[in-house]
């Protein structure tokens, strides 16, 4: 089995909104090609997070969330994310208190 690389996508990367690179509350998405399998998902953030809000990631139609729990963390982490083979916008979000805040970057391994 071969070891597999992390991929990186930072906000240099980012399409959406101007101010991208050091705002929070921005609207952001990278545009990827996600070969179908399970992922790890790391998603950091410039600035502690409130706890009880919701991490989304966006992919065509599909939405996959998750409640954080955890009190001031600038890092999320989805475990053993499924994706097929897709082409698509990336769109991850931390929603919060009627904001919405894009990750400083976040990190996909692939699990198999």
């Amino acid at each position: 089995m071969e070891k597999q690389i992390p991929i990186l996508l930072n906000r240099n990367e980012a399409g959406g909104e101007r101010g991208v690179w050091d705002q929070e509350e921005v609207n952001g998405n990278w545009r990827v090609s996600i070969k179908k399998g399970y992922y790890d998902i790391k998603f950091k953030f410039i600035k502690p997070l409130k706890a009880n809000g919701k991490m989304y990631l966006e992919t065509n139609t599909l939405v996959k969330q998750i409640l954080n729990k955890k009190e001031d963390t600038d890092m999320i982490e989805m475990k053993n994310v499924y994706f097929s083979d897709i082409d698509c916008d990336l769109k991850p979000f931390y929603a919060i208190d009627s904001k919405y805040i894009f990750p400083f970057w976040v990190e996909m391994k692939k699990r198999d």
